[in-house]
């Protein structure tokens, strides 16, 4: 009776050990969205690093259009777009403050206005004490103190852009898109849509202003809209939405000058495409870029010296293919199709960079991916 019941504990333990080694690492993935359609606002969903599965399902926050996500340096935050025209009666979007609980349910702390329409995207600088929030329509970027429980001040410098471009349709007007602070958060780099213009401000006094080089202009048409930089610090990917191309600057003394462009679509495809996020791997090997249109992510090898060697165009399984990322172990690319409601599971091959298709799940209006 007692070598049964040890041979059955023994048993028990092999088989949870099984287990832990089939299920792998799970990790939790914010995930922003759409709402004018099924969505309700800010989703989690648990991914095993193991097999490349998503699960559980659960909405934590209910907001208008929480379109972009970005998590603190700490963890102890996360912070989400209102993309709307209208805040408060004003032409205006929102940024939302959330704290992070360890069974990461969501509690809001505050929202503040973003004095500009149709905020896209959120950066902040290294120490976490910063942060940058550019608004399309506005074609301006609100920066905010943060405070050590995570609150938003109101914001406390506006930059404003103007301008147009070639493009009637979307270049009427400044359009910033993205912004992102230098690794010692003393530089902010900003690419605008509408003005063609990868722009340069420089930390000082306590505010940014524009640096001796104030941009470089991009191609007339070519929409830079989101940009990766190098691990070294000596490069820098600008995403053009309009055109579907990559610039490479090479930044010299405080400096920045196109070196390359490459595009992001197959050479025969011929139909409409815009190019939408662009990521570069933590060890600066492979690019990746999503194309809405094509429906594909283009890979792309980097070369000793910053240049692209282009790999191929992998289908994303879905239509309109917005944000991706890259999951924690660096093994899988999750993709967020926005029209086709799914979010895609590839596999990355370590070796040429490639992508194998794994699995999906359906999730309403995915526009952004964040791993906690």
């Amino acid at each position: 009776m007692r070598f049964k019941s040890l041979r059955k504990i023994l048993f028990t333990v092999l088989f949870a050990a099984t287990n832990l080694l089939v299920s792998g690492q799970q990790n939790t993935i914010f995930v922003g969205t759409y709402t004018d359609t099924d969505s309700k606002g800010i989703y989690t969903l648990q991914f095993d690093s193991e097999t490349g599965v998503l699960s559980a399902q659960e909405l934590v926050a209910t907001l208008p259009n929480p379109s972009y996500l970005y998590l603190s340096p700490d963890k102890n935050n996360l912070y989400a777009v209102q993309e709307t025209d209208n805040f408060g009666g004003k032409s205006s979007g929102a940024l939302s403050a959330f704290t992070i609980h360890g069974d990461m349910s969501l509690t809001l702390i505050n929202t503040v206005p973003t004095n500009g329409a149709n905020p896209c995207h959120i950066s902040a600088n290294p120490n976490g004490k910063t942060l940058s929030v550019t608004n399309y329509s506005g074609g301006n970027l609100a920066l905010y103190e943060i405070a050590p429980d995570g609150k938003l001040s109101e914001a406390f410098q506006m930059i404003q852009h103007s301008g147009n471009g070639p493009n009637k349709d979307r270049q009427e007007a400044a359009h910033l898109h993205s912004s992102q602070f230098t690794n010692d958060g003393k530089t902010l780099l900003t690419a605008d849509l509408g003005i063609d213009q990868f722009g340069i401000y420089h930390l000082e006094d306590g505010k940014f202003a524009a640096a001796k080089q104030a941009f470089v202009a991009m191609k007339g048409g070519d929409g830079p809209r989101h940009f990766a930089l190098s691990p070294d610090k000596k490069y820098v990917y600008v995403l053009n939405e309009l055109s579907s191309t990559i610039a490479t600057l090479r930044a010299k003394k405080s400096k920045y000058k196109t070196t390359d462009e490459k595009s992001t679509l197959q050479h025969d495809f011929k139909g409409e495409s815009y190019a939408a996020d662009i990521y570069l791997t933590a060890d600066g090997k492979f690019l990746y870029t999503s194309n809405r249109g094509e429906n594909s992510i283009a890979i792309f090898k980097r070369l000793p010296k910053g240049k692209l060697q282009y790999v191929g165009n992998e289908s994303v399984r879905g239509d309109w293919p917005r944000n991706f990322t890259i999951d924690p172990s660096g093994k899988y690319l999750l993709v967020a199709n926005q029209r086709s409601n799914n979010i895609v599971v590839f596999r990355i091959n370590p070796i040429t960079g490639g992508l194998s298709f794994v699995n999906q799940t359906s999730l309403p209006r995915p526009v952004c991916l964040v791993f906690y």
